[in-house]
């Protein structure tokens, strides 16, 4: 359950990707357990591994039950990537209502 509408939810969960992948931010890597886990939500990955030096994403996702398969893509732009990640269904709001709580990101009702 999330305590804030959609809207404001999604819009700072952007605003945190932005920052997280610009500037200091990006080289700091503290926010690399944090692209990883909305990865992994988005593709229900079991691992996600994002290798910045080569622009490319590594997944491990399930093809058939216990049975797993590798998957491996370029990603130029890893904000716009991210971005396009994000999903406005109740469990993921909850989810990213919980990554703005842990990355300290006040979202005000409007």
């Amino acid at each position: 359950m999330t305590t804030y509408q959609s809207t404001v939810i999604l819009k700072e969960v952007n605003n945190l990707i932005t920052h997280s992948c610009r500037g200091e931010m990006a080289r700091t890597g503290r926010f690399n357990t944090m692209h990883r886990a909305i990865i992994k939500k988005h593709f229900n990955a079991r691992e996600v591994f994002i290798h910045d030096d080569l622009r490319e994403i590594g997944l491990k996702i399930e093809a058939k039950e216990n049975e797993f398969v590798n998957v491996n893509f370029k990603c130029p732009n890893l904000e716009s990537f991210l971005k396009s990640c994000i999903e406005n269904d109740r469990n993921s709001l909850a989810f990213y209502q919980h990554l703005l709580t842990y990355y300290n990101v006040v979202a005000l009702p409007n």
